[in-house]
């Protein structure tokens, strides 16, 4: 029980603070824009076009997959979507529907509301082109039973749409501002090149060949000491060249709410050089670094960070206070894990190694934590072939020599619905 009430005290102490909410202005919801999941059915079409049903049906199965199943999720996505759609135009509400291929900027200042039937895959696409901080977005989870869906509604909404849908129209509800990350790449040839990572353009067979290609990049390196930009490379899409010595800004083209830097394989270690505020600038070795706001807190943060039932015994055996019992560990792992949680509109970003190297020499200078929370985080690239990864969504290189800042303002939130 001491280690208990230890953990209770640190609990109080910052680690996890309450959701701030503010009272919802009044909004008249003429027009809702809805962005449609694409479903594991569909992307299976994209990926083998030009063959029927029973083709597809034999290729999935002789995978080992389940086609009904696959099949059965689609149906069902499909008709709750058109729930969705159907409670806005029986209130009089003017609907328009795109997908993930169809979805620009157009829809999004057409639309009073971004309304999202996915998951949080489906909400972070959705938010990616919102530019407006007064352009409102609010997700139905499809699929509760498989899903989390934490950016999205409670999951009773899910079985409920109604009667979510008259509350958002009443203006019955708060506000909720999710803070989002800024980033600032200073190095050679910085933010020339991106991937999207879409399963249906082959990206990551893109990434791998840029990998194992890195040799015949070096090679052209000699000729000049700058990285020099692949540009023979398919499905890659450019973005506006910048110069050795000026920085380019990722964060006003894309949401941002956490961010992976290490090696692209992920069997390698990665090496770089962390200045986060308040701490000493130090070199460290790991298996990568994400830094995350408290919306990316309920992903790759929480899953870096939480520790198992079987830790936390063995901790507080070592410590000399056993358990009393299997439900006073559960309860300390629960509280534990859920206080990796913070909330969305807290203006501090959470850093994380992801697998730290501890030794004689590593990190340097010596006593670096392997987390904790700064308003701006500065990294340097030591990485043979490294990657900067944006929501999992959205794949930069990051070499040696290359700088990232990494920051939040006030004037770059997200505006959500919430049912507090």
């Amino acid at each position: 029980m001491k280690c208990l009430r230890l953990l209770k005290k640190n609990l109080n102490t910052g680690w996890y603070r309450e959701h701030n909410y503010c009272n919802a202005n009044k909004f008249t919801f003429k027009r809702v824009l809805i962005i449609n999941k694409r479903t594991r059915y569909e992307l299976e079409r994209a990926l083998c076009p030009g063959i029927t049903k029973d083709q597809l049906e034999q290729i999935i199965k002789k995978r080992g997959s389940d086609f009904d199943r696959i099949l059965l999720r689609h149906h069902q996505h499909n008709d709750f979507y058109e729930r969705i759609a159907c409670c806005f135009k029986n209130h009089g509400v003017e609907v328009e529907t795109v997908n993930r291929t169809s979805y620009s900027e157009k829809e999004v200042e057409w639309a009073d509301l971004i309304v999202i039937a996915g998951g949080d895959g489906t909400f972070l696409l959705g938010a990616s082109l919102i530019r407006d901080q007064n352009k409102p977005i609010v997700g139905f989870n499809t699929n509760p039973g498989c899903s989390e869906g934490y950016l999205c509604l409670p999951k009773k909404y899910s079985f409920d749409v109604d009667t979510a849908v008259k509350k958002i129209l009443k203006n019955d509800f708060d506000w909720l501002l999710r803070n989002r990350i800024e980033v600032e790449v200073l190095g050679p040839n910085a933010l020339d090149e991106v991937f999207i990572l879409d399963s249906t353009k082959k990206s990551w067979c893109v990434i791998n060949y840029y990998y194992f290609n890195f040799f015949n990049l070096i090679r052209l390196c000699s000729i000049n000491k700058y990285h020099q930009p692949i540009n023979h490379l398919p499905w890659k899409t450019k973005l506006p060249k910048s110069s050795f010595d000026m920085s380019a800004k990722i964060g006003q083209e894309y949401n941002i709410f956490i961010i992976f830097m290490g090696e692209n394989v992920s069997s390698q270690t990665s090496s770089l050089l962390i200045h986060p505020e308040g701490y000493d600038k130090t070199i460290v070795k790991c298996s990568g670094l994400c830094i995350s706001t408290g919306t990316g807190s309920t992903s790759w943060h929480m899953s870096i960070n939480r520790l198992t039932e079987e830790k936390v015994r063995m901790v507080m055996e070592l410590s000399g206070h056993p358990p009393n019992d299997e439900d006073e560990v559960a309860c300390i792992t629960k509280k534990y894990n859920k206080s990796l949680r913070f909330s969305p509109d807290d203006r501090r970003l959470y850093w994380s190694l992801r697998e730290p190297i501890y030794s004689s020499v590593f990190p340097d200078p010596p006593g670096f934590p392997a987390g904790g929370f700064s308003k701006r985080v500065s990294v340097g690239s030591r990485c043979f072939s490294g990657c900067l990864v944006v929501d999992g969504t959205h794949w930069y290189p990051f070499h040696d020599g290359t700088v990232a800042q990494l920051y939040s303002s006030a004037d770059k939130c997200l505006r959500t619905i919430s049912f507090n």
